[in-house]
């Protein structure tokens, strides 16, 4: 065991040999490690198209965030035109005759109400102050525009429904929900990912391999239970002449 022993840690070419190859190499497991982390059968590729194109999702969710089959011309033309509604809330900043009634009329038509709102609200060349004056001196005024924001029937849904259609629509959650499911939990890219890492760190083969290097490199213990009758001690195993005359006796036994 002691002559073992000294092959193991001087020299055994074979071993050496073998454990630069498990380090580096281990029948082409570098390559194949290296193909498994860069490529993987166009893994990396794969990843890259489910992350940046996936069959053209990042520019269908770029077309429903921005324009949603006309969503983005249609949300401009109410906020900058709808139909005239732009000459309308001109007039009706500077005209107040029959304002009942033209706001009667963006009651029911007028499906970007909300935006006009905050325009009126905060874009005004005075009109801020007017529309206090309107909110509160006007006669029925303030009742009429509390029914506008919370009891309009129809009106409600449609702001809902704007709602919806900005954060919550069901068919875009659906495909965000896909796009994070093939992001991160796709089970056939977590499968391999799980197997690049068990290759990588607890590939049972060379796991053992790796163990079985250390017990004979860095651990006496298995010379401390065999050599009970021998007299030699780890002082001796130390000394250079008695490597040489122990390494002289592996050469040649007798």
């Amino acid at each position: 065991m002691i002559e073992k022993l000294s092959e193991l840690k001087y020299d055994d070419t074979e071993l050496r040999q073998k454990l630069e190859e498990l380090k580096y190499d281990d029948s082409g497991l570098r390559e194949r490690l290296e193909e498994l982390k860069f490529d993987d059968t166009g893994l990396k590729e794969k990843i890259e198209e489910i992350k940046y194109d996936d069959t053209g999702l990042r520019e269908k969710l770029e077309e429903l965030k921005y324009d949603d089959t006309g969503l983005r011309d249609k949300l401009e033309e109410l906020k900058y035109d709808d139909s005239g509604l732009k000459e309308k809330l001109e007039e009706l900043k500077y005209d107040d005759t029959g304002l009942k009634e033209r706001l009667e009329e963006i009651k029911y038509d007028d499906t970007g109400l909300r935006e006009k709102l905050e325009e009126l609200k905060y874009d005004d060349t005075g009109l801020r102050e007017k529309l206090e004056e309107l909110k509160y001196d006007d006669a029925g005024l303030r009742e009429m525009l509390e029914a506008l924001k919370y009891d309009d029937t129809g009106l409600r849904e449609k702001l809902e429904e704007l709602q919806q259609l900005k954060y919550d629509d069901s068919e875009v959650r659906e495909k965000l929900d896909k796009l994070a499911d093939v992001k991160y939990d796709d089970t056939e890219i977590h499968e391999k990912l799980d197997t690049l890492v068990l290759m990588r760190y607890d590939d049972t083969e060379v796991r053992e391999k790796l163990d079985k290097l250390s017990e004979e490199k860095y651990d006496d213990k298995v010379v401390t239970r065999n050599s009970t009758s021998s007299s030699i001690t780890a002082t001796q195993l130390s000394k250079p002449s008695f490597s040489c005359r122990l390494w002289t006796r592996c050469i040649n036994p007798l």
